[in-house]
């Protein structure tokens, strides 16, 4: 009976100790937004006492949210708009760390500069000093990345593997798209809605390469993390087809960001090394639904894959396809 008594006790004050909301603080957010021309701006924040954080996409309105007490770390990066596409103008950053809230109402003002996107926060710094390594025509980008596309990661030990048709490691995805997620995580209090998301444009993967097409990912000025610096949470999608409609699998949800050192597998799926200019990435899709080259019925003046460049060449399963080299003098052209 004591026994039971004493048991009952121990639940009581544990669930009085586990049902305790921790203490909020009402922070107004301001935001300089002189800087900002236009595109799309993202904000992140954490308390990593508590292993509490969010992200979401802001707009040019201040906004009121109630964290938990703490102190708290805020990143915010704006992309300009650019005609490449989304997540690839010209990037404009502040980070704003140890701020600490005990109550009240907390102003965060952000001032927003090229030159604060050079943060090992951000990415990893590309010569040991992270001055001007990004630096191109006066503008800091973070680094340049490029993606492969692997049935397996066992065979990929450094930035010159391959995963091509060749090498019998080729993926099954003909294309794919990096999202960064907003998200909220272990209750970091009250976040107005909505949180949005930014996306890159489709990105091809070239059909007998198993890479993501340069032309589409040179523009890209993606911050990759940096060994989990940060929570830059982003989602790795791939797709059956080249203009990200049919996925393959699950989306890899990376919630640090898709940087780690050389040869470190993420989830077991994804392995970075870093390359001459900038991040060579190798991602793991399912063998289960095999790569094939050659769509199943021909579709009315295209190609079966490919781009008719020498990295990525027109792929002709077809016999219509021969005769668009006949009716086309371009395609006759050294």
């Amino acid at each position: 009976m004591f026994k039971c008594k004493s048991l009952a006790i121990l639940f009581m004050i544990l669930f009085i100790s586990c049902s305790q909301e921790a203490p909020k603080t009402e922070a107004q957010f301001t935001l300089n937004f002189s800087a900002i021309a236009g595109g799309e701006t993202m904000l992140w924040a954490e308390n990593r006492a508590l292993g509490a954080s969010f992200a979401r996409v802001v707009t040019n309105e201040a906004f009121e949210m109630e964290l938990v007490n703490g102190k708290w770390d805020f990143y915010l990066i704006n992309w300009e708009s650019s005609s490449e596409g989304a997540l690839t103008g010209k990037v404009k950053c502040d980070a704003i760390r140890d701020i600490e809230l005990s109550g009240g109402e907390v102003p965060l003002d952000f001032y927003l500069a090229n030159a604060s996107c050079d943060n090992s926060l951000f990415a990893p710094a590309f010569l040991s000093d992270n001055t001007s390594s990004g630096v191109t025509g006066g503008e800091y980008r973070f680094p340049q990345v490029g993606f492969n596309n692997c049935d397996r990661l066992d065979s990929v030990v450094d930035n010159t593997s391959t995963c091509n048709t060749v090498s019998g490691n080729r993926g099954n995805a003909s294309s794919m798209r990096l999202t960064l997620i907003s998200f909220d995580e272990n209750a970091p209090g009250e976040i107005p809605l909505p949180y949005g998301r930014l996306q890159t444009e489709c990105l091809p993967i070239g059909v007998l390469t198993g890479k993501a097409r340069v032309t589409n990912t040179s523009v890209l000025n993606f911050p990759i993390g940096n060994s989990g610096e940060s929570p830059i949470r982003t989602a790795i999608e791939l797709f059956s087809d080249a203009e990200c409609n049919r996925l393959v699998g699950a989306p890899l949800d990376l919630f640090r960001g898709i940087h780690a050192p050389d040869n470190v597998a993420l989830r077991g799926a994804l392995k970075s090394f870093r390359g001459t200019n900038g991040y060579n990435f190798f991602i793991t899709s399912s063998s289960s639904n095999p790569f094939e080259i050659c769509n199943p019925s021909y579709v009315d003046g295209e190609f079966s894959g490919g781009n008719g460049t020498f990295e990525d060449p027109y792929i002709i399963c077809h016999p219509e396809e021969l005769n668009l080299i006949g009716d086309d003098p371009n395609y006759l052209s050294s």
